[in-house]
């Protein structure tokens, strides 16, 4: 089916390309912060007072493991963030526009 059979404009196409990054990028979010948590989560058990406290020097990779997750959630939630509040934009003035017709 073509675009004129299906009743889209180019501004509905472009609307739905940015939903679809909106979704990706707040799953990537989701996973990230999951993994983020889990990820601190592996580091108790080599912390002061635990049992593999002793082993701390091979469970410190663990933090540098953490650290970068931290990173990339933080890089990851502004771009959802970004992407949302565009997509946000974008209908708001789709809604003005069709009003002004």
């Amino acid at each position: 089916m073509s675009r004129k059979q299906e009743g889209l404009t180019h501004s509905d196409e472009y609307l739905r390309k940015w939903e679809v990054y909106v979704r990706k990028w707040r799953a990537r979010t989701f996973f990230l912060g999951i993994a983020l948590v889990l990820s601190v989560a592996a580091c108790i058990p080599f912390l002061a007072g635990h049992a593999l406290h002793r082993y701390f020097d091979r469970g410190r990779y663990l933090i540098y493991v953490s650290c970068g997750l931290l990173t990339l959630l933080g890089g990851s939630s502004a771009m959802t963030w970004n992407f949302w509040w565009y997509l946000r934009k974008l209908r708001a003035n789709r809604i003005i526009d069709s009003n002004l017709d």
